[in-house]
């Protein structure tokens, strides 16, 4: 993990739980149809909104019964303007589906609110293409400029984390090392798997 700006005390000694696989879930465990792999059209209806809730409340109260915290990601792995795009989403519409996907978390972390919790809010990135074939590489200040928009409508939301998941087509350090968004007022970490 790179810490890319101020300290969050809230991880301090802390073990934290996280999910285990979101639209892999969805789709093989819920039965649910979702066009590219993609969760975060989820975030824009009342009956997505319930699927996300129904699929996060078990690890949620599982966290709270063994006095763990959580990190709860936004369903925003495919949410980037290259699968956005496949989609049929302007790059307007891509900022909305991020901040209303942190909407959405904060939502959920309001009806699991108590004062043991310790609820991370984690806005997540996805690959450009296929995370697991690497289909073309991108510099560190390519993977800036491509990620710049999504980061920034997850952090202006609120998201109080930031982690890129199969990001296999970058070179993670010095990508983190170039990477800054200037936000204001919750600081971000950046976790790069």
């Amino acid at each position: 993990m790179s810490s890319l700006t101020p300290h969050l005390p809230r991880l301090d000694g802390h073990l934290f739980l996280t999910d285990g696989g979101l639209e892999t879930s969805l789709i093989f465990h819920h039965g649910l149809d979702l066009p590219c792999f993609a969760a975060f059209p989820l975030v824009l209806s009342e009956a997505g909104r319930l699927q996300l809730d129904h699929y996060f409340q078990p690890f949620l109260r599982t966290a709270a019964r063994h006095r763990l915290g959580f990190v709860l990601d936004t369903p925003t792995w495919r949410a980037n303007a290259d699968w956005g795009a496949r989609l049929g989403f302007s790059a307007h519409a891509m900022n909305e589906v991020n901040r209303e996907a942190v909407i959405w978390a904060q939502a959920l972390c309001a009806e699991h609110a108590a004062p043991e919790a310790n609820i991370l809010i984690n806005g997540v990135l996805g690959p450009r293409g296929d995370g697991y074939k690497v289909e073309a590489r991108m510099s560190a200040q390519q993977a800036q400029d491509y990620h710049r928009a999504q980061i920034t409508s997850l952090t202006q939301a609120g998201a109080e984390l930031i982690s890129a998941y199969t990001a296999s087509w970058l070179r993670a350090k010095a990508w983190a090392r170039r990477f800054s968004v200037p936000i204001r007022p919750a600081p971000y970490r950046l976790c790069i798997s």
